[in-house]
């Protein structure tokens, strides 16, 4: 059973609880999977929805583990935002499609991604729903701002806390899986303990490449006029943009001659739309993460203390020429800019906004 947990690395306290309830045969009704993003939840949650689901404990061979594993299958629903949210209207479906016996598998499973997209009306309706739960359904409520939600839906989860790795540790795995200590270094700084980053930067040379294309813009707006600024932002999302187009799935499934419904055309559409939102939050970390090594530096002359730190003689260079006046302020409003992007609302604005201030 541990095996079916293979893979997920540093979160041993969350997965001991949920094979404590395995093997005490006291699964509940709704898990709430709470951390931040790139840690493993999602992962977890489709693991453990195998061993719950599957008549034989989680055998990794029978249709319900094949099924789960693709997210197909009739006894699974993965509830994510469409736009902003999730709506009332979603989660109206799963009131109405848990009330149903399972087809093959033991029991229905329901994930909801980011939860904390609920709008008010869908969570005071979802609320219901786990106040009387149906037989045979578990709820896996995924989130990594649990602030957010509701207490009351809180209160009626198993709570399950996955964490940011300590920095020694996600080393040490690093290195046993082979990768180049100099990799490894820069990638658990830059990572901030996030496994699923950490792993892209080792493996992922253009992830490096985009860090060195959006810093040189960070540079760039650092000394700028406000007469430039629109410019700059232009510029800064034109360079983003090729590491936010190469990974379509539209083209793949074109390529192949296969014919693809329209509905299936805009879920495929709505996945290269997260794809470039994430390259462009990942920018803004990099930004911040360069403004953060600026102002400790400045302060402390601290080189151990830095994230950036293939980027030592640049980082004291600028803070020689005094140049991080407007580091804190952007290390303050980056977070909220991040936000507004999350939220859809037009990155150029979002971002002229930041460095025009």
């Amino acid at each position: 059973m541990i095996s079916l947990f293979k893979g997920i690395f540093g979160q041993e306290k969350a997965l001991d609880l949920l094979l404590h309830d395995l093997k005490n045969s006291t699964v509940t009704h709704s898990y709430l999977f709470s951390g931040p993003p790139g840690v493993g939840k999602t992962k977890t949650a489709i693991r453990f929805a195998k061993v719950i689901a599957c008549p034989d404990g989680g055998c990794l061979k029978c249709p319900v583990c094949i099924a789960f594993k693709k997210r197909f299958h009739p006894d699974i629903q993965v509830i994510e935002a469409q736009g902003n949210f999730i709506s009332i209207e979603q989660v109206r479906r799963i009131e109405h499609w848990v009330v149903f016996k399972p087809m093959e598998a033991l029991r229905k499973i329901v994930i909801i991604n980011e939860a904390e997209r609920l709008t008010e009306e869908a969570a005071n309706a979802f609320l219901k729903t786990l106040e009387e739960p149906p037989e045979n359904v578990v709820f896996l409520i995924l989130t990594s701002n649990q602030n957010a939600l509701l207490p009351t839906i809180v209160s009626r989860c198993r709570q399950v806390k996955f964490q940011a790795i300590p920095y020694q540790l996600l080393i040490s795995y690093l290195l046993e899986q082979g990768y180049e200590p100099a990799k490894v270094e820069l990638a658990a700084k830059l990572s901030q303990g996030i496994f699923g980053v950490a792993l892209d930067l080792v493996q992922n040379d253009e992830l490096l490449a985009l860090r060195s294309k959006v810093l040189d813009c960070l540079k760039d707006a650092l000394n700028t006029d406000a007469e430039q600024v629109s410019f700059l932002v232009e510029s800064f999302l034109e360079t983003i943009k090729p590491f936010q187009t190469n990974k379509s799935q539209i083209p793949k499934f074109k390529d192949t001659g296969i014919v693809i419904t329209k509905q299936v055309e805009q879920q495929l559409k709505r996945h290269d739309t997260a794809r470039g939102q994430e390259v462009l939050l990942r920018a803004l970390d990099f930004w911040w993460l360069w403004l953060r090594d600026l102002l400790v530096y400045k302060k402390t002359n601290d080189k151990e203390s830095l994230v950036n730190i293939d980027l030592f003689d640049e980082i004291e260079k600028h803070c020689q020429n005094g140049k991080v006046d407007a580091s804190w302020y952007l290390v303050q409003k980056i977070p909220q800019a991040k936000e507004m992007i999350k939220q859809n609302i037009n990155p150029q604005l979002v971002l002229e906004n930041l460095i025009f201030k």
